[in-house]
């Protein structure tokens, strides 16, 4: 017997919010942002002197800056560190697999400070052995585990934009006539 094969619908392959107004334009400009700041990060060994000291200078407030603990390009340091590097590098991949992050979501959104905390763990360790002597951390160990903090850390601050994207709802959950988006 040859039955017809149900068909299946098809998973979505972005996330609800993809689809509201707005979102594409929030989705793109934290994309441009993030891709932005890790440009700006990498720009030092390739920037004339005189601006490269003020974008290292931009960068001490949120960096130590050590030279050993820093990628060089042709013997010039970039704007941070190998951790915050993998940080910020990590931030625009989490922006680009958020619009197609469907499965776990509210579980992710539930448990988001439980996420950030688990996702700070393995930073907290590779520094914390290193400070009390048990190893010493790599720049690779460095990088990786900044990368999961960067991982979650961009994920919640794509959330946190796409939320504030959204047109405003009533209780019911009608869209504010007054509200035009962003």
């Amino acid at each position: 017997m040859n039955r017809p094969v149900p068909e299946v619908p098809a998973r979505p392959v972005v996330a609800p919010e993809a689809t509201e107004p707005g979102f594409s334009w929030a989705w793109a400009g934290t994309l441009a942002a993030t891709l932005l700041l890790v440009g700006v990060i990498v720009a030092p060994p390739f920037l004339p002197p005189e601006i490269r000291r003020w974008v290292m200078a931009g960068f001490r407030v949120v960096c130590h800056q050590l030279p050993s603990r820093s990628f060089h390009i042709d013997g010039v340091p970039l704007a941070v560190c190998h951790r915050c590097l993998g940080i910020y590098a990590a931030m625009p991949v989490a922006v680009l697999a958020f619009a197609w992050f469907g499965a776990g979501r509210p579980v992710l959104d539930r448990y988001a400070p439980y996420v950030l905390a688990a996702s700070l763990l393995p930073l907290s360790i590779d520094w914390l052995g290193d400070v009390l002597g048990w190893w010493t951390n790599t720049p690779a160990s460095r990088t990786i585990t900044g990368g999961l903090f960067g991982l979650a850390a961009g994920y919640y601050l794509m959330q946190a934009v796409a939320r504030a994207a959204r047109p405003s709802r009533d209780a019911a959950g009608y869209a504010d006539p007054g509200d035009d988006g962003p």
